[in-house]
C-alpha cells in the first residue's frame, strides 16, 4: 500500500504546480483517500500494538514523535525558503503578515504562531477571513483577501489537524462495536447532507471539515475490522488480488472518469471512495512484506509536507520553465528532500518508537514473572513451615518424659 500513498502524495503535488492540467486524484480525493487510509492503519495498531491496558500515553507520544519530528524540520525548512523570499522577492509569508498585521489582532497573531507550530487548528484557517481588526467567520475563504491559507508555512498542513483530531478519539472510538461506529459515520454523512442542503457543497466544506470527514476514517477503520480481519483474506485469491490492483489505475485515471472537481457528491466520486473502503484493506494484506513498497510508502509523509515550498519556487519561472520541466524537477527535489527526511530522521525514530513499545511490552511480562516468582518463593515458605512444623513434632515426640 505504500507505492498508493507515494501515488496520492504526487496528485497533491501536481495539483499545486502551476499550469498542471493532469494530477491524477488531485487534492481533495487524494486527501479523502488518505483519511480512509490513516482510519484503517489506526485501527489496526490500536488493535494490535497498543490493546493492553495503560498504553494510551505511549500511542499519543508515539504518533506525536512519528507527525511533528518531520513537520518541524520541513517547517524549518520552509522558513528558510519564506525568508530567502522576502530578501530577494520582497513576496513572501512574512511579508503577508507585516501588511496584514493591523487586521489580525492580537488573538489572530496567536492563532498563526501557534497552529504554525503545533498544526492543531489550521483547518480552521480555512473557515476564517480577515477583518478590520480580528479574524472572523466565513463560509466561503476563498472569496477574501488574503486567503488565511496564505498565512501557513506549510498549507497542506491542515489535513494533518484532521488527523490530529481523528487520533484524539481513535483509542476510545475504535474499541466500540461495530454498530456503534457504524452509527457515527451515518451521522458524518447526515451532517454532510445538511451542508449540501444549505447550499454549502464547495471548498472547504466539500472535504476539510472534520464533522463531515469523520466518517471516512471511520470507514476505513470498519474496514480493517470486517475486511481486512476475514478469515477468506488470509489467503487472497487471484479476484481478490485483481480487485485490490485496480486501486493504482483508480488513482492514476481519476480525471478520465470523475469531473466533480472536489464535490463530494458526485457518482464516481462516491464510488471510487466506496471501492477504496474496499480495496485498501486486501492491498495492504497483499503488500505489507513487500521491502521496496514498504520504501516507496515512507516518502509519501515527507513528500506531502515538503512539496510545497519547492513547487512554489518553481513556480516563480514559470515564464522560464515549462509545466513539464517544473513537474520533473518538483517531483525529483521533492523525492530528494523526502528520502533525506526518511534516512537522517524517521527511520531512527521508528527504531525508537518500536523500542519503547518493546519495552512497555516486556513491563507487565516482568510483572507476570515477578509475581510467579513471589508465589514460588511463598509456596516454598510455605512447603518449609511444613517441614519445619513436622520435624517439630517429630522432635517433640521423641523427647524422653
Amino acid at each position: 500500500m505504500g507505492t498508493l500513498r507515494l501515488l496520492l502524495a504526487f496528485g497533491v503535488l501536481l495539483q499545486h504546480v502551476r499550469g498542471c492540467e493532469y494530477s491524477m486524484t488531485g487534492g481533495a480525493a487524494s486527501v479523502q483517500t488518505f483519511f480512509i487510509i490513516s482510519g484503517f492503519l489506526i485501527a489496526m495498531i490500536v488493535d494490535v500494538k497498543y490493546s493492553k491496558p495503560g498504553q494510551l500515553w505511549l500511542f499519543y507520544s508515539n504518533r506525536a514523535l512519528r507527525i511533528y519530528s518531520t513537520y518541524w524540520v520541513i517547517l524549518a525548512g520552509g522558513a528558510l525558503v519564506e525568508i530567502g523570499a522576502h530578501f530577494v522577492l520582497h513576496r513572501s509569508v512574512f511579508d503577508i503578515w507585516e501588511l496584514n498585521a493591523a487586521r489580525l489582532g492580537t488573538l489572530g497573531k496567536w492563532y498563526l504562531v501557534l497552529s504554525n507550530l503545533f498544526i492543531f487548528g489550521q483547518d480552521a484557517a480555512l473557515f476564517l477571513s480577515l477583518g478590520h481588526h480580528h479574524l472572523h467567520w466565513t463560509t466561503a475563504f476563498w472569496k477574501t483577501t488574503p486567503i488565511m491559507p496564505t498565512f501557513m508555512l506549510i498549507p497542506p498542513a491542515w489535513s494533518l489537524s484532521l488527523e490530529l483530531c481523528f487520533y484524539a478519539i481513535a483509542p476510545w472510538v475504535l474499541r466500540w462495536r461495530t454498530r456503534w461506529i457504524l452509527a457515527l459515520i451515518s451521522i458524518s454523512m447526515m451532517i454532510r447532507i445538511t451542508l449540501w442542503y444549505a447550499g454549502l457543497r464547495v471548498d472547504p466544506w466539500s472535504y476539510r471539515f472534520f464533522p463531515s470527514e469523520a466518517g471516512l476514517f471511520f470507514a476505513g477503520a470498519l474496514a480493517y475490522r470486517l475486511i481486512y480481519r476475514h478469515p477468506q483474506l488470509q489467503k487472497p485469491s487471484l479476484k481478490v488480488k485483481l480487485l485490490q490492483a485496480g486501486a493504482y489505475p483508480a488513482v492514476a485515471l481519476y480525471p478520465l472518469y470523475d469531473s466533480s472537481h472536489g464535490v463530494f457528491f458526485s457518482a464516481t466520486k462516491l464510488l471510487y471512495l466506496a471501492y477504496m473502503v474496499v480495496a485498501i484493506p486486501m492491498l495492504f494484506r497483499t503488500t505489507c512484506e513487500m521491502s521496496l513498497d514498504r520504501k516507496l510508502g515512507e516518502l509519501s509523509y515527507p513528500l506531502y509536507l515538503c512539496h510545497f515550498s519547492i513547487v512554489q519556487v518553481l513556480n516563480h519561472f514559470s515564464s522560464t520553465l515549462g509545466v513539464v520541466s517544473r513537474v520533473s524537477l518538483a517531483i525529483g527535489l521533492s523525492c530528494g528532500v523526502a528520502f533525506g527526511c526518511v534516512v537522517v530522521l524517521e527511520r531512527p525514530l521508528d527504531l525508537f518508537r518500536q523500542s519503547r513499545l518493546k519495552r512497555a511490552a516486556s513491563v507487565p511480562a516482568q510483572r507476570r514473572a515477578a509475581q510467579s516468582s513471589v508465589e514460588e518463593t511463598e509456596s516454598v515458605a510455605r512447603a518449609g513451615l511444613i517441614v519445619s512444623a513436622s520435624t517439630t513434632e517429630t522432635y517433640t515426640s521423641n523427647e524422653p518424659t
